[in-house]
Formats: structure tokens, sequence, C-alpha cells
């Protein structure tokens, strides 16, 4: 399952979730990728976000953190306006729900049973 997650280190509900979305990304290990795309001009401005909220995130294999500057992905591609927005994906590459601003709580065990009933059976 791929969460694709769209965020900025100036967007004060992105402060909240990203914590949530690491603990997520440690518990589910390889049946999960998050792949963390910030929308900030400034790669310096990520750098200091990830040294101040992302620090548990660095050392995970399933969570990359990509920058899309011009917003080019974000808004011409999926059309996210409001930030942080996440598209879970399953699979088989199916868009399974966007979930736009903060209302999900990511560390609810009912959350990480929801992404593994994506995941088919061995």
């Amino acid at each position: 399952v791929v969460l694709l997650y769209f965020w900025a280190s100036w967007c004060a509900p992105c402060i909240a979730d990203f914590p949530a979305k690491t603990a997520l990304a440690q518990r589910m290990g390889k049946r999960l990728a998050v792949l963390a795309v910030s929308v900030d001009a400034d790669k310096a401005a990520i750098e200091r976000f990830m040294n101040r909220y992302g620090r548990a995130a660095r050392g995970l294999d399933n969570f990359i953190v990509l920058h899309d500057p011009g917003k080019d992905i974000v808004q011409d591609v999926f059309h996210t306006l409001r930030l942080p927005e996440t598209i879970i994906i399953d699979p088989a590459m199916n868009m399974r729900e966007k979930v736009a601003g903060a209302a999900r709580d990511w560390v609810a065990p009912e959350t990480q049973s929801r992404l593994e009933a994506l995941i088919p059976a061995p």
C-alpha cells in the first residue's frame, strides 16, 4: 500500500499530521510505503522541518521525502489545493481514497487495519 502524502513545512496541520504518518510507516514496515511530497519552494525549509519533526522518518526505508517546488505533481496532476492531503493507493496501483486535511487518525488501529485489508493474501 502506498500513501502519497502532500505536505509543506509551513502548514500547521501538516506539522501535527507528519509524526502520525511516520508512526504508521514504522508499524507497518514493508507493507506500506509513504511518499511524502513537499511543496515547499525552498529545500532548506524541508531540511529544517525534517530536523525538527521528521527525525524518526529519516531512518525508515519505507518513508521517502520528495520535493515538488513548482507544484507540478501536487496541483497539476492530483489537483490538490488544501494541505495536507493523502492519497491511498492499493497494491494494484488503484487510487482507493483521497483524504484532505488532517482529519484522519493515522495511528489508530482501525486505520492500520483498513490499510492492511487492501493487501492481498499471499
